[in-house]
């Protein structure tokens, strides 16, 4: 299982892994993690889980104390790894890819000449036609560059794969439309919910207000959104609204912009366990996401507690998709305003129970997640 971001690196880009590794045993395969020093992540971890330490194998690549180093590790990173699987070749059955920005899929080629070892590549997002939340295209030579060279790799990598695995039906649905050809190597297994995290849950309730959260990524998705929902604050004096994130200080600042500081509290970015009781603890949820074949997992987390979500999507987002015929679930769309938000955020106010949440949120068990996958290693691994 080869994945730079790795606990304890404090990011939701870590849970996809760590949640197949602590699953696959169940399905007959034992994973063995190869990932980088934690020193990589510039401060930016966590306490490691328990299930790590007590079960689960890991090798990190050494960390180089000089100048530019995490440079030269993104510059080596995919050599570093053809090496470590040719050193423990015998004791590999199938090489598991998870996609980063230091994209080692271009080893699917390497690996399937020189070693005839099967890999999956797994797309937690777009490579090549990521353009950004705003969905357009790169400015500048340079970019244009970018984008021709790593099309290029990543048809090669797609070529060579055993199989290739995408976060989400959208996804799949985009890159069907790129390499047609390799259609018959595709698969959606889709981000969940790990039911061993939902129980005993205690909650955290900041106040006797109607409250609501977001947890995750916000003004990088959905700026104007942020913008409008403090404006909306000020139409609903009686509810408080709960940020917890890497962008606490931006959003913190936003809410002062617009005289709503006393509505508002943010927190830093907290462990995921943590995060749940806040969550359990509230009202009512806000997700963002910018990619129409973007779903995260924050989704998930809010219908397993059984709470109402608004989300801050774009049209044709495979959330409206999956969700939006749920009652619990409102969808609200560009462009954003004050108004629109004010009535979202009154709508869930109206909400009183809740029907189907939970009936939806069992078929996206991280335990199945893990057995599509385990399956789909038992295929490659008898070819």
């Amino acid at each position: 299982m080869v994945s730079y971001y790795f606990p304890p690196y404090a990011n939701v880009s870590t849970v996809r892994t760590f949640k197949h590794c602590k699953y696959l045993p169940k399905f007959g395969w034992n994973p063995h993690v190869l990932t980088v020093d934690e020193r990589y992540y510039k401060g930016r971890v966590l306490p490691l889980p328990s299930f790590e330490l007590d079960e689960l194998m890991v090798s990190r690549i050494p960390y180089l104390s000089s100048p530019l180093n995490t440079f030269f590790l993104k510059v080596l990173f995919p050599l570093i790894v053809f090496f470590y699987i040719y050193k423990h070749r015998k004791n590999i059955d199938v090489v598991y890819f998870s996609g980063s920005p230091f994209h080692p899929f271009i080893l699917s080629a390497v690996l399937d000449f020189f070693l005839k070892k099967p890999t999956v590549l797994d797309f937690r997002d777009s490579w090549s036609i990521n353009h950004g939340f705003d969905g357009k295209g790169v400015d500048g030579w340079l970019g244009r560059v970018k984008e021709w060279v790593t099309g290029k790799l990543e048809k090669v990598a797609i070529r060579f794969a055993s199989r290739v695995v995408f976060a989400t039906s959208v996804l799949q649905q985009e890159y069907e439309e790129l390499y047609p050809d390799y259609v018959w190597k595709y698969q959606t297994i889709s981000n969940g919910y790990d039911p061993e995290d939902f129980s005993d849950i205690e909650p955290i309730c900041m106040t006797d207000k109607s409250t609501f959260i977001l947890a995750g990524q916000f003004n990088i998705y959905t700026p104007t959104a942020v913008s409008s929902l403090m404006e909306a604050l000020r139409l609903l004096p009686n509810v408080h609204f709960i940020y917890i994130g890497n962008e606490a200080e931006c959003i913190q600042s936003e809410a002062e912009n617009y005289s709503v500081g006393h509505l508002v509290t943010t927190y830093p970015y907290m462990p995921y366990e943590t995060v749940l009781r806040y969550v359990a603890g509230a009202n009512f949820t806000i997700l963002s996401n910018g990619m129409r074949n973007g779903m995260g997992t924050k989704i998930f987390d809010y219908l397993a507690l059984n709470k109402p979500v608004l989300c801050f999507v774009p049209k044709g987002s495979v959330i409206t998709q999956q969700f939006s015929e749920l009652e619990s679930v409102l969808i609200c769309e560009p462009p954003y305003s004050a108004a629109s938000i004010a009535e979202k955020l009154g709508e869930l106010l109206a909400l009183k129970t809740l029907k189907g949440s939970n009936d939806i949120v069992k078929e996206f068990s991280r335990v199945e997640a893990s057995g599509k996958l385990a399956n789909i290693f038992d295929v490659v691994d008898r070819k």
